[in-house]
């Protein structure tokens, strides 16, 4: 029993040995693909593909930014000279797929309605 189970074993280990050789040329290739087909600079190209959303939301700037004078705090008490106002907020990236304009349009809508509070954030993004 025990050599029936020896003989299954390294059958198995060759069958994860191909498995392994096969999904890593499988990598390779998809790699030599996706470097070819440099997506950021085709897909401005090609209007409809996808294209990346780049996305900052920082407080206003008549707003207290407590995080930011922490920040600001901890950087001068580490001994680090001339940091000004500092102003601590968030970025986004999101992948999104349509026509330019439309996708502006839904990412700006976004921005106003769900991923910024507008009357304390302000927001800008990019398209790439």
């Amino acid at each position: 029993m025990s050599a029936g189970y020896l003989q299954w074993d390294v059958k198995s280990a060759d069958s994860r040995v191909q498995f392994v050789k096969m999904h890593h040329s499988a990598r390779i290739i998809w790699r030599g693909f996706s470097a070819f087909f440099n997506i950021p600079a085709f897909s401005r190209l090609m209007p409809g593909l996808s294209m990346k959303a780049k996305i900052t939301i920082t407080p206003k700037k008549a707003v207290l930014d407590p995080q930011g004078k922490a920040v600001q705090n901890a950087l001068e008490h580490m001994g680090y000279t001339g940091v000004g106002d500092v102003h601590v907020g968030r970025y986004l990236e999101i992948e999104v797929e349509g026509e330019r304009e439309a996708v502006e349009k839904q990412i700006d809508e976004a921005c106003h309605k769900l991923l910024s509070n507008p009357v304390i954030e302000e927001y800008r993004f990019e398209l790439e």
